[in-house]
């Protein structure tokens, strides 16, 4: 997969679409809906185990799940809408393997105009490397889906990656390398191979 592809990528609004449909679960807009939801499918199956489907008494549920129904894919469509509309600074980013420790990977990558320079990324991991224990207190700190900003050497660092086989293990010129999307207040998530070729 050419980097020129991969740019043309970022600016796809049907694949930062398919991106953010996938994290739209994690919002609380989502919790009134999908309660309504579930209560009014509740309501309909027990009629339908009275043998009361076809009554007046399940007229209200029914009403209920239609409603529910619409009010949450509007909102998850909004949502995603939201998303997309807010994603000027949605990147994808290469990412190279720094260090193992404590059974913990660190991961190097660049969010700027060196995001896809493989050769800056070796320079400045070698660098780290070099001089580890400058950093020891701040990887430490690292949680998952988490990264820190190295203003020195112009990197950031992140750990607990999931890059198990379907995500971003796909070639870049016959060279194995992983990806991940930096996106809205400094949020980073790992972005399956599938779903990049999906888009090319």
């Amino acid at each position: 997969m050419e980097i020129d592809k991969i740019k043309k990528i970022e600016k796809n609004k049907g694949f930062k679409r398919s991106f953010f449909s996938k994290l739209v679960w994690r919002k609380y807009a989502l919790v009134p809906p999908a309660l309504v939801l579930f209560v009014s499918l509740f309501g309909v199956v027990y009629m339908y185990n009275t043998d009361r489907l076809l009554s007046y008494y399940c007229l209200p549920f029914i009403v209920l799940l239609l409603i529910s129904t619409i009010w949450f894919k509007s909102t998850r469509k909004y949502l995603i809408n939201q998303d997309v509309g807010n994603s000027q600074d949605f990147v994808l980013c290469l990412v190279l393997p720094l260090f193992k420790e404590r059974n913990k990977q660190f991961y190097l990558f660049n969010t700027g105009a060196n995001r896809f320079n493989k050769f800056f990324l070796e320079k400045a991991k070698s660098d780290i490397l070099e001089d580890k224990e400058q950093y020891d207190t701040v990887l430490k700190t690292l949680k998952k889906n988490t990264f820190v900003r190295l203003d020195d050497e112009d990197v950031c660092i992140t750990s607990d990656l999931k890059f198990n086989k379907g995500f971003l293990a796909f070639k870049v010129k016959h060279d194995d390398s992983k990806f991940l999307a930096y996106y809205g207040e400094s949020k980073i998530k790992a972005v399956s191979s599938k779903e990049i070729m999906s888009f090319l």
